[in-house]
């Protein structure tokens, strides 16, 4: 764990370095962070223009918890996201083979080997964005025991997503011609932003295989909005423990089936 740990910090810095050597990449990667950010919250905006209360939450508390997915997914990118980009052509080129042949788990390495610095200044934004706005416009007295109970959901939230990304993106040690199946997670996590009530009120019974997105930051904000829990805590650690599991089995299984840029 802890060489894991050093292994980690060195490709911080690596990260960092290529960032200096990149600068107008950076910028750039910042500029698009933003704008979707700034667009996800116009958004909102106009989806509650007209209407007050959707699904029983207010126009406020919607905004906020817009807010809050911000500074999660930006989180989430900057840790994961340029990783599942790059993993179709670690397959297809055979740097995965150079990856198994480590002396480190595959999976450590091909999924943390890149960091998107841009992602963590969005975060950062968002969360205090997401700070003023509960105590300015909602008027909630946020304390430290809160915030820290928000931060350690969101770390529990995080292992979901990325077990699901994880998951899904193991197809293509089969097909790496696949890739486009991350291009549809970008849309699939967006889900996220929305109350799981959304997927529970809908007709349509396919949705419900999205519930678990519905969690990754309604339960962390119902914290810092005041809102009970109920049972929602509960489901998040269920369906984050069943996916890191299955995701982990999966890639595991996907491994031995694969037959190297040679085969």
């Amino acid at each position: 764990m802890f060489h894991h740990l050093k292994v980690y910090i060195m490709l911080l810095k690596l990260n960092f370095s290529r960032l200096l050597a990149y600068r107008s990449n950076f910028f750039y990667s910042l500029l698009v962070s933003l704008l979707w950010g700034g667009f996800s919250v116009i958004t909102i905006l106009t989806l509650t223009h007209r209407v007050k209360s959707f699904f029983g939450w207010t126009q406020y508390e919607l905004i906020a918890l817009t807010l809050g997915y911000n500074f999660f997914i930006g989180i989430f990118h900057g840790l994961f996201s340029r990783n599942f980009d790059e993993f179709s052509y670690h397959v297809d080129y055979g740097l995965l083979d150079s990856l198994l042949l480590k002396p480190l788990d595959a999976q450590f390495l091909i999924s943390l080997q890149y960091i998107g610095y841009a992602n963590f200044i969005r975060s950062g934004i968002a969360g205090v964005a997401t700070y003023v706005f509960l105590t300015n416009y909602l008027n909630l007295t946020l304390t430290f025991g809160q915030i820290l109970f928000f931060l350690t959901i969101i770390f529990v939230a995080l292992i979901m997503i990325y077990s699901l990304w994880l998951a899904v993106s193991t197809l293509m040690i089969w097909s790496p011609r696949l890739s486009n199946l991350v291009d549809m997670m970008y849309s699939v996590s967006s889900l996220g932003r929305f109350p799981k009530e959304l997927v529970l009120e809908t007709p349509y019974t396919f949705f419900l295989v999205f519930f678990p997105l519905t969690l990754i930051i309604s339960v962390p904000m119902k914290v810092l909005l005041h809102r009970p829990l109920g049972w929602d805590l509960a489901l998040l650690i269920f369906f984050t423990t069943g996916l890191f599991l299955f995701s982990r089995w999966f890639w595991r299984f996907a491994l031995k089936s694969y037959t190297s840029a040679s085969g």
